[in-house]
């Protein structure tokens, strides 16, 4: 998918705690810019990994940035826990 507007973010879900909204639009995972779900996913997942990811979404026509914990992710994958 060539888009990376975030479609819906379910109530109490990791993607919600961590600070993304519906409508969010992901724009770059620390310093490498993203253009689809492809990058989104390996940013999210495989970097995290390595430690803290800064994640810069268009919200409202505004830049915002959303800091998110080394292994955040893998962590709540490896439990099962719904992202969003």
């Amino acid at each position: 998918i060539n888009s990376t507007k975030i479609g819906y973010i379910s109530k109490n879900s990791l993607a919600e705690k961590m600070g993304f909204k519906s409508g969010d639009e992901i724009l770059s995972i620390g310093d490498k810019k993203i253009s689809n779900w492809n990058e989104v996913v390996q940013g999210l997942t495989i970097k995290n990994v390595e430690g803290n990811q800064t994640v810069l979404v268009k919200r409202n026509g505004e830049n915002v940035n959303i800091e998110i914990g080394e292994g955040k992710i893998v962590k709540a994958l490896a439990k099962k826990q719904e992202l969003g």
